[in-house]
């Protein structure tokens, strides 16, 4: 077992790659009285254009495939489904897809080998029927009904749609209800197939736990196992124009208060900077422009265009960075005014650069307090970069003002798309 040591934190990451190909992070705190063990795949919601196992030619499956197979898989053979039999053990159990990932997780502080052994088991144990197969379709319906009922939902559904003009990052992760009754337990097998391999699928604990024992769990699992041989898994290349699908639009839903949504969309292929490097430099640009410190927040809440701070994210599909800021308010069109011309205009000195270098720092080391934080940030790290997460600590003392400098002179903030949810009653 290999151990990613950094002695400035005082954290050790442990980490084995299986014979099967199956990668296992664990990371632990004593002070934890549980622990949290995730089992998850390099498959997401955008991943649903491939060539199939023993195929030769690519297929397009409907959205949303990922987040029903994620459902599906809770099924089992001649069995009470797994989030039942989880629940009747007191033990939490639950799972999520995203536009990258989908991973399966547990939460518990006893009876340790028979749960981890119950998580991989259920994951890698598929049971499709025509049967369960439409049943499934009825209750992912109705769960798409309920979310529309969301307006954030709705916004943020609405603003990656408009960003992108034929990626499949650009479709919400549940689908449409259309795309949903297309799909079949052979469409299910297929994605599984080729996804669900030990070859792209990982393992992280988190928490109070022996390391020895735990991998000896997963690896006496594992080795039970017969699997095929994993074939590289081939996505179709998606041309994306730097232009966003639509500039602007108007939406209604159940909101007191308009909420708007920015997207900017940023070529970052000409930077030559790996994406986990540029995220730390993105953040200290939006947080020094849009944290609750910075000028123009205090100046908005001043003015009554801001009800509440604005917020943040960053996301990297492939040659692009989406910077998307949220923010409830009074007068739409003046915090876009604002917020349009920050960012025509980013500026960071360099006083402002350490002070937010520092930030990030602390931000990092306080993961390490928070057992579920710190799993789904291993998580992401190896999703979005396939890196480990501890490494990231190195990335941010590396970063240099000089080089944020580059950075800005080289964007290019010209392609946005604007969502603005106003109340139905307005």
């Amino acid at each position: 077992m290999k151990q990613i040591k950094n002695d400035k934190i005082n954290e050790t990451l442990y980490y084995e790659k299986l014979k099967n190909g199956l990668e296992v992070y664990l990371l632990k705190n004593p002070e934890e009285t549980s622990i949290k063990i995730s089992f998850a795949t390099k498959y997401g919601s955008m991943h649903n254009s491939f060539v199939p196992k023993n195929k030769k030619n690519y297929v397009d499956y409907p959205n949303g495939i990922a987040h029903f197979l994620e459902h599906k898989l809770f099924e089992m053979e001649d069995k009470e489904n797994a989030l039942t039999q989880f629940q009747k053990k007191g033990v939490y159990v639950n799972a999520f897809t995203s536009k990258n990932i989908t991973a399966y997780y547990l939460v518990l502080t006893e009876n340790i080998e028979e749960n981890v052994n119950d998580l991989l088991d259920f994951v890698q144990s598929p049971y499709f029927t025509d049967e369960n197969v439409e049943k499934e379709k009825g209750i992912i319906s109705e769960e798409i009904k309920m979310w529309d009922d969301f307006p954030e939902e709705k916004l943020f559904d609405t603003l990656f749609l408009n960003t992108f003009v034929n990626h499949p990052y650009r479709n919400s992760i549940a689908g449409r209800i259309k795309d949903i009754k297309k799909i079949t337990k052979e469409d299910l097998r297929d994605n599984y197939d080729v996804f669900y391999h030990p070859q792209n699928m990982f393992v992280v604990v988190t928490g109070n736990f022996d390391e020895k024992e735990i991998l000896k769990i997963i690896k006496d699992n594992q080795n039970k196992k017969i699997f095929d041989p994993f074939n590289s898994i081939i996505l179709k290349h998606i041309e994306e124009p730097s232009k966003v699908y639509k500039d602007k639009e108007i939406i209604k839903g159940n909101v007191e208060k308009t909420k708007i949504a920015i997207n900017y969309k940023i070529l970052i292929s000409h930077l030559k900077i790996k994406p986990e490097k540029l995220e730390f430099y993105f953040n200290i640009i939006l947080m020094n422009l849009f944290d609750k410190t910075s000028e123009i927040n205090e100046k908005l809440k001043k003015l009554s265009v801001l009800t509440d701070g604005i917020k943040i994210d960053i996301d990297f599909v492939d040659n692009f960075s989406v910077w998307t800021i949220m923010a409830e308010t009074e007068k739409p069109e003046e915090l876009l005014k604002n917020i349009v011309k920050s960012m025509k205009n980013i500026k960071v000195t360099e006083e402002e650069f350490e002070r937010k270098k520092k930030v990030l720092i602390s931000e990092f080391i306080s993961h390490f307090n928070n057992l579920n934080g710190l799993n789904q940030k291993i998580l992401f790290t190896k999703a979005n970069f396939n890196i480990d997460f501890i490494s990231l600590f190195n990335l941010i003392e590396k970063l240099n003002y000089q080089e944020l400098l580059k950075i800005i002179a080289k964007l290019d903030m010209s392609n946005k798309t604007v969502v603005i949810l106003e109340s139905k009653n307005s």
